[in-house]
């Protein structure tokens, strides 16, 4: 493999959106068709048997009026052939202004060798790489080859460049699964799902690195100080905890965090008399809740999304699988007790109740039947349903009966998007997969959480609408929801505004800035949301969060299929934001100055 690099030009504007050409010829062994084109030089010499006869040429790829982008990476194939043999191939890339001054922006000669080849096929790979907004340009790709006589064949095609933006910054190995990311500020975390680890992109200097987590890595949530990454392994049941402020980045091995296994019991009842026998032995009636049957319910416990509040409880989501298939929320105390959240479920039953953070239950079968526990205390607790609640609350106990509580609004089929304010008090969960989903949102308040949860047809007012994404601004004011618009509503899950953004990919992020909504400042009251239009280009939309508009439409070279996260651009790059967004192959990021926020 051998690369060159070429010089850029400023006479051409051309270059303005094309920085580097990096041509790679790699000999191949696949036999092309030969070519039959176009301008013909016959080799110099005397004497009778001389060979005049030029060679073929082809370019097989790109096709002629092919359309490419700053960013895109463009691959020319080249057949030639020779009766007697090939000495050298050249391929030039020369663009044309749009005042119609010509400029060679690159050369790349590649020896074929002398010997007798007939054949040969060769693959160069030109990458180009933008470094601004560019002006459409037309490009001529040109192949000229060299027989052992000295005679020349060329061949060329022309290429339309497009007006695209976006930088791809490749992975190590570029089919691995990347499934979430969040920033510090100064460096990009993204859980690679395919090789149980961490990537890590410093957003300054470029450099990358990555360290080692556990199976099958899914939501990365950080600390509010930023001082520590927690990562759930979806894969298991545990959450990876890094400290961040550590010289060499590396998980805490000491610290993992092991989630439990929870059950929920379900428990008709009936409200009855009946008799009872008391210690000296005299019968009487009391009224009592008696027990029916007593359903365990099992879930996932193996977490997928997560965050972490101010007041430093984790919350995270489990991944639902085939044996488990509906995955439920959890809360992390501060102590390490760990719970289900079951506040966001209806509660339309009647004569029945279920039973939270019991360590096990069942029924003592009877006439009549009696209810039996274990408390996440380890205490034993039997009797009618009432006389245990009463007892529980006696002891303080943390195990606790929900009544009336619907246990099929519990499971959640698909948790795949979630959002932490940037204050850290509030966290809002979302469910995919399903029309219409649900948002849930945690408000920390005091000494505890104020649920809230709203159905997606709230929102959207259309059930066949599917969200995909979600975003919090910095103080938890503004929250925007990505369907094939985006929709912003406030802390209580109310509607205050939507605008259309087309087909739904990726999740959206909101200003770094974005706070105090509705009072949010112009400059800053931003959302950025991904798509793809009706011709199947793919885009990044601006659009203002108080007067519902979009203001600027960027176009990418790649489709944003994931996470969004936006960040301040460094000090002296020109920019004023940087948008990374994850695409099929790794990750894009989209640079974006002031015009673009106007």
């Amino acid at each position: 493999m051998q690369t060159l690099m070429a010089s850029r030009r400023r006479a051409a504007p051309f270059l303005a959106a094309f920085a580097l050409l990096l041509l790679a010829a790699c000999g191949g062994d696949n036999l092309f068709a030969p070519g039959t084109g176009g301008r013909t030089n016959p080799g110099t010499g005397g004497g009778a048997g001389k060979d005049t006869l030029p060679p073929t040429v082809a370019i097989l790829a790109p096709l002629e009026d092919a359309l490419i982008a700053a960013g895109d990476s463009l691959t020319v194939r080249v057949a030639v052939a020779d009766a007697n043999g090939l000495a050298g191939l050249e391929l030039s890339g020369f663009s044309v202004a749009a005042g119609g001054n010509v400029e060679r922006f690159a050369r790349r000669s590649i020896t074929m060798g002398s010997t007798k080849d007939t054949v040969r096929a060769d693959t160069v790979r030109a990458l180009l790489v933008p470094t601004g907004p560019a002006e459409a340009a037309r490009v001529f790709v040109v192949a000229r080859i060299t027989d052992l006589a000295g005679n020349t064949r060329a061949d060329t095609v022309a290429i339309t460049t497009a007006i695209i933006r976006g930088q791809r910054i490749p992975l190590e190995f570029p089919r691995d699964r990347i499934v979430d990311m969040v920033s510090d500020g100064e460096r990009l975390f993204l859980s690679n799902f395919t090789r149980n680890r961490v990537e890590v992109l410093d957003l300054r200097s470029g450099a990358r690195s990555s360290f080692r987590v556990g199976s099958q890595p899914w939501g990365l949530a950080l600390s509010p100080d930023s001082a520590t990454l927690y990562v759930a392994n979806s894969g298991g049941t545990n959450i990876s905890v890094v400290n961040l402020a550590a010289g060499a980045l590396a998980e805490d091995e000491s610290r993992r965090i092991q989630t439990p296994n929870i059950h929920l019991f379900d428990v008709p009842f009936t409200s009855d008399s009946v008799d009872v026998v008391d210690e000296d032995g005299r019968r009487r009636k009391i009224a009592a809740q008696v027990p029916s049957k007593v359903t365990v319910f099992d879930y996932s416990d193996r977490p997928q999304f997560i965050a972490q509040t101010v007041g430093g409880e984790l919350l995270y989501s489990t991944v639902p699988t085939g044996t488990a298939p509906v995955g439920t929320l959890r809360r992390r105390r501060t102590n390490g007790v760990v719970e289900m959240f079951v506040d966001y479920a209806r509660r339309d039953q009647t004569s029945k109740m279920v039973i939270v953070n019991a360590l096990d239950a069942g029924l003592i079968e009877g006439k009549p039947n009696r209810l039996a526990l274990v408390t996440r205390e380890g205490v034993r607790l039997t009797g009618f349903v009432d006389e245990v609640r009463a007892e529980l609350l006696r002891l303080g106990s943390e195990t606790r009966f929900e009544y009336h509580l619907n246990l099929d609004d519990i499971g959640l089929r698909d948790t795949t998007f979630v959002s932490v304010s940037g204050d850290h008090r509030s966290v809002a969960f979302g469910e995919g997969a399903v029309n219409p989903g649900r948002i849930i949102l945690f408000r920390e308040a005091g000494d505890g959480l104020l649920v809230r949860s709203g159905d997606t047809r709230d929102l959207v007012n259309n059930a066949a609408e599917r969200v995909i994404g979600l975003g919090l601004n910095r103080d938890g004011t503004l929250g925007a929801a990505r369907g094939r618009q985006a929709y912003f509503f406030d802390p209580a899950l109310r509607l205050l505004g939507v605008t259309t953004t087309g087909a739904p990919f990726g999740g959206l992020a909101l200003h770094p800035g974005h706070q105090a909504y509705p009072s949010t400042p112009a400059a800053s009251r931003l959302a950025f949301v991904p798509g793809r239009d009706e011709n199947g280009s793919p885009y990044l939309d601006v659009l203002d969060t108080f007067n519902f508009f979009r203001r600027t439409r960027v176009f990418l070279r790649d489709l944003i299929t994931g996470p969004v996260v936006v960040a301040p651009a460094p000090a002296g790059s020109g920019q004023v934001l940087r948008v990374y967004g994850i695409t099929a192959d790794g990750l894009l990021r989209v640079d974006l100055g002031a015009a673009d926020l106007q």
